[in-house]
């Protein structure tokens, strides 16, 4: 009966550490449980801020005026406009929008205008 009694002492002493360990453990898996929300909160607010910076920068009228600027760009004149119709694999020019004046100097090469190709293809 002795024998048994410290058998089943030694067997609630055994389960009660590890009763102990698995709370603890628990606790500790309930704390980073904690951090990983609070660092996905502090992500999402970021994510949402770097969206918005996003859709800030990429408004047309900041490009347009960056590229103004910085660039020196400018619009391309409508006389400088060459429009071109696809007929199968080839390009067919289709008309002049405006006709080029006679007295005006040679166009500068192919990436002074603009070319606005129609069509199927």
């Amino acid at each position: 009966m002795a024998r048994l009694n410290i058998l089943l002492s030694a067997i609630l002493v055994l389960f009660s550490l590890a009763l102990v360990t698995s709370q603890q453990r628990a606790r500790l898996l309930f704390i980073d449980l904690d951090a990983a929300k609070a660092r996905m909160i502090q992500l999402e607010t970021r994510w949402n801020g770097l969206q918005v910076e996003q859709r800030q920068f990429s408004r047309n009228s900041l490009i347009d005026a960056k590229a103004r600027a910085e660039l020196a760009m400018r619009a391309v004149a409508p006389e400088r406009t060459l429009m071109l119709t696809m007929h199968g694999d080839q390009p067919r020019l289709a008309q002049f929008l405006a006709p080029a004046p006679a007295a005006r100097s040679p166009a500068p090469g192919p990436s002074a205008g603009a070319i606005v190709v129609r069509g199927k293809r």
